[in-house]
């Protein structure tokens, strides 16, 4: 009991260092794409609209990312998610692999509400957890390396063509861009660790997360736009679109889908299953 206890508080503690360390990168890349759209303004007047619109996105993220309440939610959250990782996993190397995974997934989310952009560097680290993990598998009982490996390249594949085509379907029926390049390669990353039926659980856990948060805003953004009528900025621009501020960072909601999945997911599998066979 008292080994527990110390388990779930070093696992806590970490989660708040995690939280942390995600918050300080994520305020280093904002600051970083603010730099770059500001010096992108200054040699391009002709696009100052489009850069514009990025700078106060960024400008916006980099200040909710400095707010103190801000800060707590995302170590607290940062906590939990380890916390509930520990208690899943125990001491396994599955508890490593998926604290890798969690450390690259909230560096994901704060960078992604910071600067809407997702690092590289978190895509390789939840490859490289993944494949250390394969490796160590391999290791310990000697199954075949390339059939492991092969599955799940295969899974990522096609996860990855079957997301980016209903992306371009989406995006050919609402003429808006539906997914970006992060998020598509975020799925591919996503069906590498869990495979083809984790990453239908990840899909439909982050598009409801995503629809909810997306409804919460309009109707936040809709009271705004009644008291600020006069306003221009918190208007439609003359071609009838929504302001860029107003889109969404995927990311999070694609992460909330993996700590759903790494912690319920074989039971929610178990269950759909038995839906199927019924």
């Amino acid at each position: 009991m008292g080994f527990n206890i110390v388990i779930s508080i070093l696992a806590a503690a970490l989660g708040v260092a995690f939280g942390e360390l995600s918050l300080l990168y994520a305020r280093r890349k904002a600051l970083s794409a603010k730099a770059s759209s500001s010096d992108t303004h200054t040699a391009h007047a002709d696009a100052s609209a489009r850069v514009h619109t990025s700078y106060g996105n960024t400008s916006a993220g980099i200040d909710a990312s400095k707010r103190p309440s801000y800060r707590l939610i995302f170590d607290i959250v940062s906590a939990g998610v380890c916390l509930l990782l520990a208690m899943r996993y125990g001491l396994t190397i599955e508890l490593v692999e998926m604290l890798v995974i969690a450390l690259a997934l909230l560096m994901l989310c704060a960078t992604d509400i910071a600067s809407r952009s997702i690092p590289n560097v978190c895509i390789i680290i939840i490859l490289c957890a993944r494949l250390a993990y394969l490796l160590f598998i391999w290791w310990i009982s000697r199954v075949n390396l390339a059939t492991l490996l092969g599955q799940s390249v295969l899974d990522a594949l096609i996860v990855f063509g079957v997301v980016a085509l209903l992306g371009f379907i989406v995006s050919r029926l609402t003429h808006a861009h539906a997914i970006g390049a992060g998020d598509l390669k975020l799925f591919f990353a996503v069906a590498f660790c869990f495979g083809i039926r984790g990453s239908i659980i990840v899909i439909l856990v982050a598009c409801a997360s995503g629809i909810l948060f997306s409804l919460y805003q309009r109707h936040t953004y809709s009271k705004h736009a009644n008291r600020m009528s006069n306003d221009s900025e918190s208007r439609n621009d003359s071609s009838g679109r929504a302001p860029a501020s107003r889109a969404i960072a995927f990311g999070p909601h694609i992460a909330i889908g993996c700590f759903v999945m790494a912690l319920f997911g074989p039971e929610i599998i178990l269950w759909y299953e038995s839906l199927l066979l019924v």
